[in-house]
């Protein structure tokens, strides 16, 4: 069989991210497929020839610009699946259109579903109104739609008076190595008063509640040496906003801004801190929850969208927008060392069940179900 992967829309971060676990997960599962990926984006580029093990990785249109490379999806892909004989494509958000080939979407961003509530500045508005369509016409047209988290599935299905066609949800998981007891981190770490937020200065993450939460521990207690280490972002200026209000708070002094963290990285601070902390209102799966249970960092999450999904039991909860509400979860997990480990505990065996390989299978499966559909339409 021969998979196309859509990727000329992805840039890096979650999306990128979530394609190279696919695409490792199916050459583990189905190593005699040909898998063929397109990007545009130079990083993009790069990340997927020399991550995922895919023998083919084409580049198209480098230098185009956004609305170019829409075109190119909806008119000249089409063409291309077809003279590389593609038996089935693999698109993340959106549906393409002028595709004969069976069409599978992963949904994987919350916002193309929402009414109101938190959107892209307003110069990027058209463009982000059209990202919406395509994904609602995913529901519709695509032969499959897959949604990484049953929160996403149930918040897209609300979007639209259809059923929507074939949905199913299919964790991403993370690389199977993650789960090595070498990632691990000691039960010592119960005693630091570090803590490690992943995040971006976009609003949706309301990293306003992260610094008066910290401000919140450091009235509390003054004594106590808090610190909080922020990985993301591509540089200072883009956390202007954020450091205000920490200088404004007297806490600036207690954070290190470690800007955009690879695997590495961000092993290292997980390793040494007490707990995750994730602000963040909008969420279709909490992977980076995930990523620091698997390195044995308890995480606290918002009481709202999938994160409750993503923990499970081994994470724990603060009302969205409530600093008082993370802070008193920082300090349970603080002042009981029991507690901290039973989460650590749970965290490892529950990141143990989210593997791109089980990902990569359960792909494998689909498609194989689409494409045994499509022989028998060809035969009657």
């Amino acid at each position: 069989m021969h998979v196309a992967i859509n990727a000329i829309p992805v840039r890096p971060g979650g999306g990128l991210t979530v394609l190279q676990g696919v695409t490792h997960g199916l050459r583990q599962s189905a190593p005699d497929w040909k898998v063929s990926v397109l990007s545009s984006h130079r990083p993009t580029h790069d990340a997927m020839k020399s991550t995922t093990g895919a023998e083919n990785v084409h580049r198209v249109l480098p230098n185009s610009t956004a609305p170019g490379l829409t075109l190119w999806q909806n008119v000249m892909l089409g063409r291309w699946l077809r003279r590389e004989k593609a038996d089935v494509l693999l698109n993340v958000n959106h549906f393409t259109h002028n595709v004969h080939c069976p069409q599978v979407v992963y949904h994987l961003n919350l916002l193309r579903f929402q009414d109101g509530g938190v959107r892209v500045p307003s110069p990027y508005r058209i463009q982000d109104r059209l990202r919406d369509w395509l994904a609602r016409t995913a529901l519709r047209r695509a032969s499959a739609n897959v949604f990484e988290s049953r929160h996403l599935q149930e918040v897209a299905e609300n979007s639209v008076s259809h059923p929507v066609e074939n949905a199913s949800v299919i964790y991403i998981g993370l690389p199977d190595e993650l789960s090595l007891p070498a990632l691990r981190s000691s039960a010592s770490n119960s005693t630091t008063r570090r803590l490690v937020a992943v995040t971006s200065p976009a609003e949706h993450k309301d990293n306003p509640t992260l610094i008066r939460m910290l401000a919140d521990l450091v009235a509390r207690s003054s004594t106590e040496e808090w610190h909080l280490d922020i990985a993301g972002g591509t540089d200072l200026e883009v956390w202007e906003p954020t450091r205000k209000l920490a200088r404004e708070l007297s806490v600036e002094d207690r954070i290190t801004w470690h800007g955009f963290c690879d695997t590495d990285q961000l092993t290292k601070l997980f390793s040494r801190s007490l707990c995750l902390v994730s602000t963040s209102r909008v969420e279709s799966f909490a992977m980076v929850a995930l990523e620091a249970m698997a390195r044995g960092c308890p995480p606290i999450v918002a009481n709202c969208a999938a994160m409750p999904e993503s923990v499970g039991n081994a994470g724990m909860l603060a009302s969205s927008g409530d600093s008082t509400a993370f802070a008193d979860e920082v300090e349970r997990i603080a002042l009981d060392a029991q507690l901290r480990d039973r989460l650590v505990a749970r965290g490892l065996e529950r990141a143990a069940r989210f593997r791109w390989s089980e990902c990569g299978a359960r792909f494998a499966r689909l498609f194989e179900s689409l494409y045994g559909d499509q022989a028998l339409k060809h035969v009657a």
